[in-house]
């Protein structure tokens, strides 16, 4: 190659050289615009970021992010509240923990790691997620949170475990059917309604007596009607003292 040939093969090659450089840089520059509203999206909030608060508002401590859309996500602790919406926790439970999806589009299974995009809401001082954008599931048969252990007091009055899987023990029946189908149980500290959600006790004929003792009753907590109720999921949330059965 004499030198002539080599002046141009030197410039040809640093000319494609910079070609590649310059289109390797253009594809990085339209994936990065494609993926900025994924980007965006995977913004995640906490679901105790949702609902811890220290502001009563008017009494029903609304979110601090109420009329805000957000990405969250948690394990599903309950499905079928009030026919498709459900409840999901974070994976440690606990105090602001846990919250309502109003949603009859996605049906997902108790288990489930989910991950979705909607509106934070507060319906009648309830806070809740709905119109749901996005939705994913991430896996499944994962383990539930455990049951915040709580009075019955705490479930009555407590707006930290709205939404919330817990565990009440040692309780009695300190109040039997209403007109509604709800009952109240006392471990002593104060009654708590037992509500109909996702089961109704009284539908199944149960003849509920006063001073029934129960070990112990799980479920999640709403609100509704200005006050907060614990719905167990199904018989299975509920335990007889020992040597008295359902």
């Amino acid at each position: 190659m004499n030198q002539k040939q080599s002046k141009s093969f030197s410039r040809l090659s640093i000319n494609s050289l910079s070609c590649r450089n310059y289109m390797k840089h253009c594809l990085i520059s339209i994936f990065l615009l494609l993926s900025l509203p994924v980007m965006l999206l995977c913004q995640v909030t906490s679901i105790y970021d949702i609902q811890y608060t220290t502001s009563p508002g008017s009494g029903t401590f609304p979110s601090p992010l109420e009329g805000q859309n957000v990405t969250t996500g948690g394990i599903v602790t309950a499905i079928g509240y009030n026919d498709e919406n459900y409840f999901i926790s974070s994976s440690t439970g606990g105090a602001w923990n846990g919250i309502f999806i109003y949603d009859d589009d996605y049906s997902p299974s108790v288990g489930d790691s989910i991950v979705i995009h909607g509106e934070v809401y507060e319906y009648n001082g309830f806070t809740e997620m709905k119109d749901l954008s996005s939705f994913n599931i991430v896996s499944t048969g994962n383990p539930l949170p455990p049951p915040s252990q709580v009075s019955t007091v705490t479930v009555f009055g407590q707006e930290a475990y709205e939404s919330v899987f817990v565990e009440v023990n040692d309780v009695e029946v300190s109040q039997t059917y209403d007109e509604w189908g709800e009952w109240q149980v006392n471990d002593g500290s104060g009654s708590c309604i037992i509500s109909y959600g996702f089961y109704s006790l009284e539908a199944s004929n149960f003849p509920l007596l006063m001073d029934y003792p129960f070990s112990s009753i799980r479920g999640v907590i709403s609100y509704s009607w200005e006050g907060f109720r614990l719905h167990p999921r199904g018989i299975f949330d509920l335990q007889s003292e020992q040597g008295i059965f359902i």
